[in-house]
């Protein structure tokens, strides 16, 4: 849409409800009241760092079978500039934009372990795609010079080559962390904050009532410390930027963004 809310373009994709819906395309009016719609899948799409692309994962229907691609657009008209099929099924999906807008990250839920992570690097017309079996994204650095994950059960967390998506180190919860009250050791949150080169923020019991935040340094990999907010917040901290990260507040009524420097 423009600033006056005008549709410039749009992209129809296939149903994220059911695969092979017969009301693909069609208006909401006409499928709106079918109750196998009310809870469906979910796509997801984000602009490059440089507004001239958008990168979009949706799920499409065509010669007896469905399949999920990851496409890329010409943010002026909505060409399609790029695309690759992603061979998953997914549930929900977010993406993670680069300082380089040639790079996007693509984090995708199946339910279970075999949730991948995308790192694409986009060449001209040729989409390259690295994919990272049984991990989460988080996060990417400032300079877009690594990223961050975990894994869906948590045990440790993975700094990665964004050149590449190749691992670089590891750091397990059990071995800096101490254990949670009631429990025989902490596990890692699914969101985390990169907004320093030499600091990520991460959390720990991110559904308890009180949870845990704690500075890691990606270098290597050590806990600095445990965060100390002023106010009390609820789950994870998620990325605000560089130099800030943003928390909602135990009471969801607020959300606050946070510097260390």
């Amino acid at each position: 849409m423009d600033r006056a809310g005008e549709v410039l373009w749009e992209v129809p994709h296939g149903c994220w409800a059911i695969a092979t819906c017969v009301w693909t395309g069609a208006s909401l009016a006409s499928y709106a009241d079918d109750p196998r719609h009310q809870r469906p899948d979910w796509g997801s799409a984000t602009f490059s760092t440089d507004g001239k692309t958008v990168w979009a994962y949706i799920r499409q229907y065509a010669g007896g079978r469905p399949y999920e691609e990851w496409l890329v657009l010409d943010a002026g008209d909505g060409t399609a500039l790029s695309r690759v099929q992603t061979r998953t099924v997914g549930a929900g999906s977010v993406h993670f934009t680069h300082p380089e807008p040639a790079f996007m990250g693509l984090a995708i839920g199946q339910g279970d372990d075999d949730s991948p992570v995308l790192w694409g690097r986009r060449d001209g017309a040729v989409l390259t795609v690295e994919r990272i079996e049984g991990e989460i994204l988080q996060s990417v650095s400032p300079s877009g010079g690594h990223f961050l994950c975990t894994d869906p059960g948590q045990w440790a967390l993975y700094l990665h080559d964004a050149a590449d998506g190749r691992e670089l180190r590891r750091v397990d919860a059990r071995a800096v962390l101490p254990p949670v009250p009631g429990d025989d050791m902490a596990r890692w949150g699914y969101e985390g904050a990169y907004p320093y080169e030499d600091g990520v923020v991460v959390s720990t019991e991110e559904c308890a009532e009180t949870p845990r935040h704690w500075l890691v340094d990606p270098r290597s990999m050590t806990v600095r410390g445990r965060i100390a907010y002023p106010l009390s917040v609820a789950g994870g901290p998620r990325s605000a930027g560089p130099g800030m990260w943003w928390t909602v507040a135990s009471n969801d009524a607020s959300v606050h963004l946070w510097s260390l420097y």
